[in-house]
């Protein structure tokens, strides 16, 4: 209390008294530490120098690029899934629908083709597309063929993620700028200078040269080999992005390979409609599904 009635002088005199030693005393401290002691390594952590070198190594970046993919593509914040939007909504066949006109109109402007360039779904879709392609190339970029069978794989199943994310922004935005390598903070990539036509043929090339690498889907019953990439679904990628360039007789042997692998089954009629329920994960008909566990912790 006494010192709430000292002036202006008395106050910062007693300031420097208690603060000077309190300083003096620290500075005494931190001297007398030798730097090795405070150059502790962070915990938890690796150091990007020491990763991407063994097996190991190329599961955990694959599986980070997994965990990506069901993040910006799947989608787990509810009903906010932009592929979804921009891929499904543009039809007559759908209702955008809210509590009231209005509710949701980022999702009803795409479903009423009435939305604009600063379309909030239609940026994300393409940031988010790209964001996988980034994670996608940390595998490819990073580890090499030959090397080993596990590292072979992996690279080849990061090339089929690559060219099914390229193929989509090609059908979205005809074509967008063509991401092959790890870019740099001051790389700014410009629209593709080929034509459309020929990012969708660079993108069945990416997947029939990693057919090799893949694992094969064991049967129809085989809900493990529905939720990776398989030789299956860069069969599909293939076929799709060469249908999708209006190239019908290449697109045939791909699609045709996916039918005779006898891997997957259309199901019967009356389980049409769990299909896109948990009750239909995994099932015959599910060539490459994005598979998320809920685990509160």
């Amino acid at each position: 209390c006494y010192s709430l009635t000292l002036n202006d002088t008395k106050m910062k005199r007693l300031r420097f008294i208690f603060i000077f030693p309190l300083m003096f005393g620290v500075a005494l401290l931190l001297s007398s530490c030798s730097e090795d002691k405070l150059d502790i390594p962070q915990k938890g952590v690796i150091d990007i120098d020491s990763f991407y070198k063994t097996d190991e190594d190329a599961e955990s970046a694959l599986v980070a690029l997994y965990a990506d993919f069901i993040t910006n593509i799947g989608g787990n914040d509810g009903i906010y899934v932009p592929y979804n939007i921009v891929f499904n909504y543009c039809a007559d066949n759908v209702l955008a629908a809210g509590e009231f006109y209005g509710d949701n109109d980022q999702f009803a402007s795409i479903n009423e083709f009435r939305y604009d360039s600063q379309s909030s779904v239609i940026y994300q879709m393409y940031r988010r597309l790209y964001f996988v392609i980034y994670h996608a190339n940390l595998v490819i970029n990073n580890f090499e063929y030959g090397e080993s069978a596990v590292k072979d794989r992996a690279i080849s199943e990061a090339r089929v993620i690559r060219a099914w994310c390229h193929m989509k922004a090609a059908m979205a935005w005809g074509t967008p700028p063509l991401v092959d390598n790890l870019l740099s903070a001051s790389d700014k990539p410009s629209n593709y200078e080929g034509t459309h036509e020929d990012l969708l043929r660079w993108c069945a090339k990416e997947a029939a040269e990693s057919v090799q690498y893949l694992d094969e889907r064991e049967g129809p019953e085989d809900k493990d080999g529905a939720v990776k990439v398989t030789k299956g679904f860069a069969w599909t990628v293939q076929g799709q992005a060469l249908l999708y360039a209006g190239d019908y007789a290449e697109a045939r042997a791909p699609l045709k390979n996916v039918i005779s692998s006898g891997n997957y089954e259309l199901v019967p009629g009356e389980e049409y409609g769990n299909l896109f329920h948990l009750s239909g994960d995994g099932s015959s008909e599910k060539v490459f599904e994005l598979n998320l566990i809920n685990n509160a912790s």
